[in-house]
């Protein structure tokens, strides 16, 4: 099942918050898109919020690893920032299937544990497939 975390801060701060602590969890992250730089050297290119030339938005995808080298079971992470608000997803399977069936899902639990410490399980429940867990900071 997928499950979506709201965080109550900007993407500024959650996005490298949540890859510095996949880092400090011996994962290997590897973004593969991220909205602001696609969209660098756009001409015309309006926001779809707020109807304006400088988006501030941010959406990015991560692949999150166990191995250093970047293959093996992954699973992925998006993370969709918006007035200083972000909403972190831990999909439910990685696009590709790789790997056995154990480690994929012993990954999605240790992400899914990490995602809730970083949006302050205090405030927050968990709800599963497509619902949003919701964290009032």
């Amino acid at each position: 099942m997928d499950y979506t975390v709201h965080i109550d801060r900007s993407s500024d701060q959650v996005i490298p918050d949540l890859v510095n602590a996949l880092q400090r969890r011996n994962l290997r992250v590897k973004i593969t898109f991220d909205l602001q730089l696609a969209r660098a050297h756009q001409v015309d290119c309006r926001c779809a919020y707020h109807d304006t030339e400088r988006c501030t938005c941010q959406y990015v995808v991560l692949m999150i690893y166990r191995q250093k080298r970047g293959t093996g079971p992954y699973r992925t992470i998006t993370a969709h920032g918006r007035d200083g608000q972000v909403w972190v997803s831990l999909l439910k399977r990685s696009t590709l299937l790789t790997g056995s069936q154990p480690d994929h899902e012993a990954l999605g639990k240790e992400l899914l544990d990490l995602l809730l410490e970083l949006a302050d399980p205090s405030h927050t429940e968990v709800v599963e497939t497509g619902e949003v867990v919701s964290s009032e900071t």
